[in-house]
């Protein structure tokens, strides 16, 4: 047998076994006594309530550092479950209820004044000075059967080319489900200087083709599906150009000789 010795005398009925030198010996009993102490330190978990709540303790201890157990840690694992079941919840929600975009409409452009008048301003310098006062009635289409839409603020401004006239800014519109909202929107400007842009707008305005100005009307309108966590954003422009064949004239009130063309991008 291996770590054994045999020793034969010349006699099979006297020979004996020896045992091993005694650093395999020792090595022998050195195992056993370490595999005796993981043993018992197994076993010191088990036996009445106090040794395993003791146990129980020690190892707690162990993993968190401060003897108890880490609320914070379980929080969040909370948090994580929680976000991990809604998050595709919500979004098969929103998939079969998904909103379709606004429609935006010009109704009409009324123009309540237009004038221009010579003058100069205070160092001296020959101009012209334009007032002007313009409305525009739209209506915003909500197609969602489940959703309310909203809108930003819509931006009303005026060109001449390139120049801007006049920008002002209306109310916010709210409309209810499969509803056709309409709001109006005023800008103008009284006696605003123009200097090089008057003479060449009192030109055109004789001139057979009239005067033409760019009217434009922006805005953003939205859905809140689930609060603020999803919010489908649609952009609306529309761009109208006038074109106006004579100065304004109170007693023509509210009847005004201009024409309207409108393009909407949505």
């Amino acid at each position: 047998m291996e770590g054994e010795i045999v020793v034969y005398s010349g006699n099979w009925s006297n020979f004996y076994v020896e045992s091993p030198p005694s650093s395999v010996a020792s090595s022998g009993g050195a195992n056993k006594l370490l595999g005796d102490s993981v043993s018992n330190n197994a076993q010191t978990c088990y036996g009445d309530e106090e040794v395993v709540d003791k146990c129980y303790d020690e190892e707690i201890k162990e993993e968190d550092g401060s003897g108890r157990p880490s609320f914070v840690w379980m929080a969040i694992q909370l948090c994580w479950k929680l976000l991990f079941s809604l998050v595709p919840a919500l979004l098969v929600f929103y998939l079969l209820t998904k909103p379709k975009a606004s429609l935006l409409s010009v109704q009409g452009i009324d123009m309540e004044e237009f004038e221009i008048e010579q003058g100069v301003d205070s160092s001296g310098i020959a101009t012209g000075y334009l007032s002007i006062n313009i409305s525009m009635l739209a209506m915003i289409e909500n197609k969602s059967q489940v959703y309310r839409v909203h809108t930003t603020t819509p931006v009303l401004e005026i060109f001449f080319g390139p120049l801007p006239l006049a920008i002002s800014k209306g109310a916010k519109v709210y409309g209810r489900c499969q509803e056709h909202k309409t709001f109006r929107t005023y800008v103008g400007i009284r006696k605003e200087a123009t200097y090089g842009g008057g003479r060449n707008m009192q030109d055109m305005l004789h001139s057979q083709q009239g005067l033409p100005l760019v009217v434009t009307l922006t805005f953003n309108s939205y859905y809140r599906v689930v609060g603020a966590l999803i919010r489908p954003v649609f952009h609306h422009h529309a761009r109208c150009l006038l074109f106006i064949h004579s100065f304004y004239d109170p007693a023509l009130r509210p009847a005004h000789p201009y024409n309207s063309t409108c393009l909407i991008t949505s």
